[in-house]
């Protein structure tokens, strides 16, 4: 009895031990596991868009918490720059008008004439001087960011925009960090989001290049631009075999049909013009046109110009969208809708932008195949040949196996 309980014993505490130790192993395999499910999610369409927006703002988010003390410390150093330079000038003014007072009498217009230049001149120092400064008469910078008062340049909506620009490398320059560590997370936010954004950019627009053209075979032209009719019904008795009929006699079941590879190939090859796809992008920067110049009060022309550079990525900063709210303090909250509304804009429009390029690049390579075919400069038979080389390669080693 005793050995038997102390080999249940024994039994039991080596049971104990061991799912001891397999506990954190598990959790570790369940944490592995959960980190793969992720990580194939933002591999994924949805993930990596996802991934993108969220990356946005999160960077917007850092930016505007890196930048707005800056901002209210800046403001209030430009306001007592200007007061200081303000009060210089009224006084030097004064003094010049004592000066000149008891002489002007005298003088006459000579002294004057020289009074005139000599305020002028401090004139024209106290305009360059206020200009240094760039701070605006009238606003208040205690109130900077309250209820009421004027608000952050880095703002949360603003800093998500100078986010996507970042990423997107528009960067239209209304903006920029002034700060320490606000240049150096720029730094390091451009070089980790800069391949994120092309590498979603590319997946997306190849995913919506495929849905356009199949919904331009499909539903556009009816069917009718497909390059060839597929046949329907009950397919034609091959030359080489027994009809389906007599297949069905002979072995009492209905013969598997087996679609041609070729025929699919060819359904791929698909293209969509260029001026359709040339169309669509044109009516997308329609819609923005239509969109800012309501929002911005833009003519049409510069409202379809900004929507082009936007687009393109070429961005040069001479419009911006929320220019004048800022310039006026951004209190409304449609004004910060509109903001998050052209970020929205932007990633779409990039999107839509990478999925025209690759349907026009496949309309070039297809336009180009077509004519080196007609020119005798067929790609097929290369392919073929590299096949056939191949073939042998392979025969060569199986041999050496088998004498082996």
């Amino acid at each position: 009895m005793e050995e038997r309980s102390k080999s249940s014993l024994s039994h039991v505490t080596q049971y104990s031990d061991e799912s001891y130790y397999d506990e954190p192993e598990k959790k570790g395999t369940a944490c592995r596991a959960g980190c793969v499910k992720l990580l194939k999610f933002f591999f994924t369409h949805i993930g990596s868009f996802a991934l993108a927006v969220g990356y946005s703002i999160a960077g917007g988010y850092i930016f505007s918490l890196l930048e707005q003390p800056n901002e209210k410390d800046g403001c209030i150093s430009s306001r007592d720059s200007y007061n200081e330079i303000l009060e210089k000038t009224k006084s030097n003014i004064w003094k010049l008008a004592q000066a000149y007072a008891d002489e002007v009498t005298s003088a006459g217009d000579v002294i004057v004439t020289e009074a005139y230049n000599d305020i002028r001149k401090n004139v024209r120092s106290y305009r360059d001087s206020v200009i240094d400064t760039g701070y605006e008469m009238g606003y208040d910078c205690d109130k900077l960011g309250e209820p009421g008062g004027p608000q952050y340049s880095w703002n949360l909506p603003m800093s998500i925009l100078f986010a996507v620009t970042i990423v997107t490398t528009i960067g239209y320059g209304n903006i920029s960090p002034s700060t320490y560590w606000g240049k150096i997370t720029t730094i390091a936010y451009s070089l980790l989001g800069i391949p994120i954004m092309l590498i979603v950019l590319a997946n997306i627009g190849n995913v919506m290049a495929d849905i356009f053209k199949y919904v331009y075979t499909q539903m556009c032209c009816c069917g009718c631009c497909r390059r060839k009719n597929k046949a329907r019904g009950t397919p034609p008795p091959s030359p080489n075999g027994p009809s389906p009929e007599a297949w069905k006699n002979q072995y009492g079941e209905d013969p598997v049909i087996i679609e041609d590879e070729e025929e699919e190939e060819e359904d791929d090859s698909f293209s969509v013009p260029i001026t359709i796809t040339i169309a669509l992008l044109a009516s997308y920067i329609l819609i923005g046109a239509l969109l800012f110049g309501k929002w911005e009060g833009w003519s049409p022309m510069d409202a379809s110009y900004f929507s082009f550079i936007t687009i393109s990525t070429i961005g040069f900063g001479d419009m911006v969208p929320g220019a004048a709210a800022i310039a006026a303090g951004i209190t409304d909250t449609n004004d910060q809708l509109k903001l998050v509304a052209s970020s929205i804009y932007i990633l779409l429009g990039l999107a839509l932008l990478s999925m025209c390029l690759t349907l026009i690049q496949e309309e070039i390579a297809g336009k180009f195949i077509w004519i080196g075919s007609k020119m005798g400069i067929s790609s097929d038979d290369q392919d073929m040949g590299e096949e056939e080389e191949e073939e042998l390669m392979e025969e060569e080693n199986n041999g050496e196996l088998e004498g082996n």
